[in-house]
């Protein structure tokens, strides 16, 4: 029963984290290519961008511990 449900929830965050670190990764290139266009803008600076890499950093460490349960309960 408990293998079932946590199976389930596997499942749905395999579907929707990848998506999340996709979206974050992205916004955090442009972000990146602005500043270095141009640095007045101060984004890499800016708090919403390193609260952007601490959600990347979490939604990344999440989605590999669930990514090795997952190929773990494959094999047995």
């Amino acid at each position: 029963m408990f293998n079932k449900i946590l199976e389930k929830v596997i499942q749905i965050i395999l579907k929707v984290l990848p998506h999340v670190c996709l979206i974050i990764s992205l916004a955090y290139i442009v972000l990146y290519i602005i500043d270095r266009v141009n640095p007045s803008m101060d984004f890499i600076g800016f708090w919403f961008t390193k609260a952007m890499l601490l959600a990347l950093a979490i939604t990344s460490a999440v989605l590999g511990v669930v990514v090795i349960i997952f190929l773990n309960s494959r094999r047995k």
